[in-house]
């Protein structure tokens, strides 16, 4: 494996996790506050 694809691997990983804690965070400001959103 080409260490350029290892480092994409681990940022995509880590944009993942990223991602993840956002959408926990999103969900969470959904229940609070069910009608700003929508």
């Amino acid at each position: 494996m080409p260490p350029n694809t290892q480092a994409n691997a681990r940022t995509e990983c880590m944009q993942g996790k990223v991602n993840q804690r956002l959408e926990l965070t999103i969900r969470a400001r959904e229940n609070m506050f069910p009608n700003v959103l929508k």
